[in-house]
Protein backbone atom coordinates (compact mmCIF):
# COMPACT_ATOMS: atom_id res chain seq x y z
CA UNK A 1 0.00 0.00 0.00
CA UNK A 2 2.46 2.52 0.87
CA UNK A 3 4.24 2.11 -2.50
CA UNK A 4 0.92 2.51 -4.32
CA UNK A 5 0.59 5.99 -2.12
CA UNK A 6 3.85 7.07 -3.14
CA UNK A 7 3.01 6.73 -6.60
CA UNK A 8 0.14 8.43 -6.28
CA UNK A 9 2.14 11.19 -4.48
CA UNK A 10 4.88 10.99 -7.68
CA UNK A 11 1.92 11.36 -10.10
CA UNK A 12 0.10 14.51 -8.31
CA UNK A 13 -2.94 12.36 -6.56
CA UNK A 14 -5.56 9.83 -7.39
CA UNK A 15 -7.33 7.26 -5.74
CA UNK A 16 -6.22 4.08 -4.12
CA UNK A 17 -9.11 1.34 -4.68
CA UNK A 18 -8.74 -1.51 -2.14
CA UNK A 19 -10.46 -4.82 -2.96
CA UNK A 20 -12.36 -6.56 -0.07
CA UNK A 21 -10.19 -8.29 2.33
CA UNK A 22 -7.36 -8.17 5.34
CA UNK A 23 -4.33 -5.84 4.82
CA UNK A 24 -1.87 -6.19 7.62
CA UNK A 25 0.02 -2.95 8.49
CA UNK A 26 3.33 -3.24 10.37
CA UNK A 27 4.29 0.62 10.20
CA UNK A 28 2.08 3.29 9.84
CA UNK A 29 1.12 4.53 6.22
CA UNK A 30 1.69 8.22 5.35
CA UNK A 31 -1.15 9.33 3.00
CA UNK A 32 -0.03 12.25 0.53
CA UNK A 33 -2.12 15.41 -0.50
CA UNK A 34 -4.57 14.67 -3.57
CA UNK A 35 -5.33 11.28 -2.37
CA UNK A 36 -8.28 9.16 -1.91
CA UNK A 37 -8.18 5.85 -0.41
CA UNK A 38 -11.78 3.88 -1.25
CA UNK A 39 -12.38 0.28 -0.03
CA UNK A 40 -15.21 -2.13 -0.76
CA UNK A 41 -17.17 -1.23 2.53
CA UNK A 42 -16.76 -0.65 5.54
CA UNK A 43 -17.14 -4.42 6.69
CA UNK A 44 -15.40 -5.79 3.54
CA UNK A 45 -12.53 -3.92 3.43
CA UNK A 46 -10.01 -3.64 7.03
CA UNK A 47 -6.59 -2.24 7.34
CA UNK A 48 -5.61 -4.32 10.55
CA UNK A 49 -2.16 -3.31 12.73
CA UNK A 50 -0.67 -6.65 12.84
CA UNK A 51 0.33 -8.42 16.37
CA UNK A 52 2.96 -7.04 18.27
CA UNK A 53 3.97 -4.72 15.01
CA UNK A 54 7.16 -2.65 14.88
CA UNK A 55 6.42 0.30 16.88
CA UNK A 56 4.51 3.33 15.31
CA UNK A 57 5.93 7.14 15.88
CA UNK A 58 4.59 8.68 19.18
CA UNK A 59 2.27 10.74 17.60
CA UNK A 60 0.82 8.54 14.60
CA UNK A 61 -1.38 6.53 13.76
CA UNK A 62 -2.10 3.38 11.50
CA UNK A 63 -2.77 5.71 8.52
CA UNK A 64 -1.03 9.14 9.21
CA UNK A 65 -1.71 12.57 7.14
CA UNK A 66 0.84 15.23 7.98
CA UNK A 67 0.40 18.70 6.71
CA UNK A 68 -1.69 16.80 3.77
CA UNK A 69 -4.29 18.27 2.04
CA UNK A 70 -7.83 16.88 -0.58
CA UNK A 71 -7.33 13.74 1.44
CA UNK A 72 -10.75 11.02 0.98
CA UNK A 73 -10.99 7.88 3.34
CA UNK A 74 -14.08 6.10 2.77
CA UNK A 75 -15.50 2.52 2.50
CA UNK A 76 -12.89 0.54 4.71
CA UNK A 77 -12.65 0.03 8.37
CA UNK A 78 -9.35 0.60 10.47
CA UNK A 79 -8.42 -2.09 13.08
CA UNK A 80 -5.92 -0.96 15.63
CA UNK A 81 -5.51 -4.64 17.29
CA UNK A 82 -5.34 -3.00 20.46
CA UNK A 83 -4.95 -6.70 22.77
CA UNK A 84 -2.26 -7.76 20.35
CA UNK A 85 -0.30 -4.73 21.18
CA UNK A 86 1.97 -3.73 24.00
CA UNK A 87 0.59 -0.75 26.71
CA UNK A 88 4.02 0.26 27.67
CA UNK A 89 4.74 3.75 27.94
CA UNK A 90 7.07 3.29 24.90
CA UNK A 91 4.41 0.81 22.77
CA UNK A 92 2.81 3.44 20.31
CA UNK A 93 1.40 1.09 18.09
CA UNK A 94 -2.27 0.68 17.60
CA UNK A 95 -2.89 3.58 19.61
CA UNK A 96 -4.65 5.64 16.98
CA UNK A 97 -6.52 4.52 13.89
CA UNK A 98 -6.59 8.06 11.92
CA UNK A 99 -4.18 10.79 12.73
CA UNK A 100 -4.41 13.90 10.77
CA UNK A 101 -1.72 16.66 11.85
CA UNK A 102 -2.13 20.12 10.67
CA UNK A 103 -3.95 18.32 7.35
CA UNK A 104 -6.56 20.10 5.66
CA UNK A 105 -9.94 19.27 3.31
CA UNK A 106 -9.67 16.01 4.70
CA UNK A 107 -13.50 14.09 4.07
CA UNK A 108 -13.90 10.77 5.80
CA UNK A 109 -17.30 8.62 4.80
CA UNK A 110 -18.21 5.40 5.98
CA UNK A 111 -14.96 4.35 8.06
CA UNK A 112 -14.75 2.43 11.12
CA UNK A 113 -12.03 2.32 13.58
CA UNK A 114 -11.81 0.27 16.27
CA UNK A 115 -9.74 -1.55 18.84
CA UNK A 116 -7.23 1.53 18.83
CA UNK A 117 -5.45 1.97 22.54
CA UNK A 118 -6.28 5.34 22.56
CA UNK A 119 -7.84 7.61 20.17
CA UNK A 120 -9.87 6.22 16.91
CA UNK A 121 -9.30 9.37 15.07
CA UNK A 122 -6.82 12.11 16.50
CA UNK A 123 -6.41 15.92 14.76
CA UNK A 124 -3.54 18.17 16.02
CA UNK A 125 -3.24 21.36 14.55
CA UNK A 126 0.41 22.22 16.18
Amino acid sequence: MSKALLDLSRSGGGTLRLDAGEYPLRLPVEIPDRTCITGAGMKKTVLRVVDASLPFYEQTGALYAAKASLVTFQHFSVDGNGKGQGTGPRDYHGRNGIFLERASKILIQGVEVRNNLIHGGKYCRD
